[in-house]
């Protein structure tokens, strides 16, 4: 794809690199997540069961996010109706739920990211990670976040289906309980009555409370960083304003002299 071709074209440059490159990252991991459990999903790689969790985590999951990052790209983009006509619908019709073939053309999102951050170099974009480090931890965490949902349903479906007086037996009780416990919740409704799933609830518990912090902490960083800019402002307005008070007073005392 040459760099005069429409669709690279609906991106202007310097657009391209007012996006956060940690975001471009985060996006492109979950976009290759997304990809790798469609294909998982429909190359029968896995049990019913698992397909059950994976198809729950595409709907209440990756759905979400997906349809987020339609809607951020058209938002910041400078040539919306350029955007909508070029990749853009495909960006669209790949977060529709329900149907996870359609995540195949969520490629060219990929593809568009790669050519965003091929012009970067790693220490550039570490470097940006840590002026950003607030966000880029965000953005990690609720990755993580994300894998731990995915694999904590599989394991504790894996595990509970079959014991006896188990209360998981499908792959949405599996994600739902998994969702609850890494958010810290705890409803209750569904819990693991073996060994090793209370083992697998106790990791994912940690993970989740980690998790949380990580938000917590993000939050307030946010909360901070917005009060600093405030404070900076009115600082810089009431610089102007003395600054234009004492070039008055000095015209006043020439104009008497």
């Amino acid at each position: 794809m040459s760099a005069d071709s429409p669709a690279l074209a609906a991106v202007p440059a310097a657009h391209q690199r007012d996006e956060s490159l940690t975001y471009e990252v985060f996006i492109t991991a979950v976009t290759l997540l997304t990809l790798a459990m469609t294909a998982a999903y429909y190359l029968h790689l896995t049990s019913e069961l698992v397909k059950q969790v994976l198809i729950a985590v595409d709907t209440v999951v990756i759905v979400p996010i997906l349809l987020f990052d339609f809607i951020r790209t058209l938002a910041r983009s400078q040539h919306k109706t350029r955007y909508l006509l070029t990749w853009g619908w495909l960006d669209l019709i790949g977060s529709f739920p329900y149907l996870p073939i359609l995540r195949l053309l969520r490629l060219a999102r990929v593809l568009m990211a790669w050519r965003r951050l091929r012009g970067t170099t790693q220490a550039e974009t570490i470097a940006e990670a840590r002026r950003k480090l607030g966000q880029s931890s965000f953005l990690i965490a609720f990755f993580v976040g994300v894998l731990v949902l995915i694999f904590g349903s599989i394991a504790i479906a894996t595990v509970e289906a079959n014991a006896p007086l188990a209360n998981i037996r499908s792959g949405e009780d599996a994600v739902w309980w998994a969702f609850v416990t890494v958010a810290t919740v705890g409803y209750g409704d569904f819990y693991p009555v073996t060994d090793i799933g209370r083992n697998i609830a106790i990791g994912v518990m940690f993970v989740g409370i980690g998790i949380f912090s990580i938000f917590t902490g993000y939050l307030l960083t946010a909360f901070q960083a917005r009060r600093r800019r405030e404070e900076e402002y009115t600082i810089a307005a009431l610089r102007r304003e003395v600054a234009e008070m004492r070039t008055l007073l000095e015209e006043l005392t020439r104009e008497r002299r």
